[in-house]
């Protein structure tokens, strides 16, 4: 491992929350220069893929046991020297690497490599599968790195559901699923829905440079005024989580199709300071306000 990815983490065993990693409530700590590169999500399964600047270095795939997943080890040895065979390379199997299954799973990390290695963690909860790898640069030893990732995974379950991508970190009630999701350097944004409750949850960086000589109020007024036109609306400023916030709510002008559609908005925004980022949460609801739960889930410092 290089003397960078070294100085990045605080001991093995230690959660990296820097650079936090969660989706539908699996959640894996990462070195500070690795981030998400693909994430398809089907619901009951997905795939990520977590890159650095020059190669992948992380897979995840997750399943709710359905047919064509598997969690065997054998199959994925098998797997691998038969591709190994394939190509003409040599590979080398370590089972039972006695390292720490995470908490309230069960599971088996192995190690297959020849002139490049890979860590596997392949686990289970409940019915939820979960396969991990990591995977090193030829010629490079990355057990270390590997450990301290594969041993981060946690799996939330109950009534809250972790989300974290880019700095947005949120328990969000499980009820919420996800409809769809945009990683723009400088704006992460997320949008759920509940039944008839929408939320969109937003985070800015540079978030001075984003409200520009606007108060918090107003930026939210002119950021939102297609959506807040369709409403008769009253605002007020205040603090959230100590910072300076701006609430915007508002009941739904009449229409003829306001049949089964959200009646209502909770607008929530804040600054913090420490970290010079902009929070914005959004929920369009039908009298089911979850704002307080929403706002309470998301870590902003």
């Amino acid at each position: 491992m290089s003397k960078k990815a070294k100085s990045s983490g605080k001991g093995r065993g230690s959660r990296r929350e820097d650079n936090l990693f969660a989706w539908r409530g699996v959640s894996v700590n990462l070195p500070r220069e690795w981030s998400p590169g693909m994430i398809q999500d089907k619901r009951k399964s997905g795939y990520v893929r977590i890159e650095d600047r020059e190669s992948v270095r992380m897979e995840l795939k997750w399943n709710v046991m359905q047919a064509g997943f598997s969690t065997s080890v054998d199959k994925t040895v098998e797997e691998a020297t038969r591709i190994a065979s394939k190509a003409g390379e040599d590979i080398k199997v370590k089972r039972d690497l006695r390292w720490n299954i995470p908490r309230e799973m069960g599971g088996e990390f192995f190690s297959i490599g020849g002139d490049w290695n890979a860590y596997y963690l392949l686990a289970t909860r409940g019915d939820l599968g979960v396969y991990l790898r990591v995977m090193g640069k030829p010629g490079e030893d990355i057990a270390e790195t590997a450990r301290e990732v594969l041993e981060s995974l946690r799996v939330s379950a109950g009534a809250r559901t972790r989300w974290a991508v880019f700095g947005l970190d949120t328990h969000l009630p499980a009820d919420y699923e996800v409809e769809k999701h945009s990683l723009v350097t400088g704006h992460i944004s997320m949008r759920f829905r509940n039944g008839v409750n929408v939320l969109v949850l937003d985070r800015y960086s540079l978030a001075d440079i984003a409200l520009g000589d606007k108060t918090l109020e107003r930026w939210l007024t002119v950021k939102h005024y297609k959506m807040l036109d369709n409403y008769r609306t009253e605002s007020e400023t205040t603090r959230t989580k100590g910072h300076e916030a701006a609430r915007i709510s508002g009941t739904k002008k009449l229409r003829l199709s306001m049949l089964r559609k959200p009646k209502f908005i909770e607008l929530s925004g804040w600054v913090c300071d420490k970290l010079n980022r902009m929070f914005v949460a959004t929920l369009e609801h039908n009298g089911d306000n979850d704002m307080p739960e929403i706002i309470k889930g998301i870590r902003c410092h």
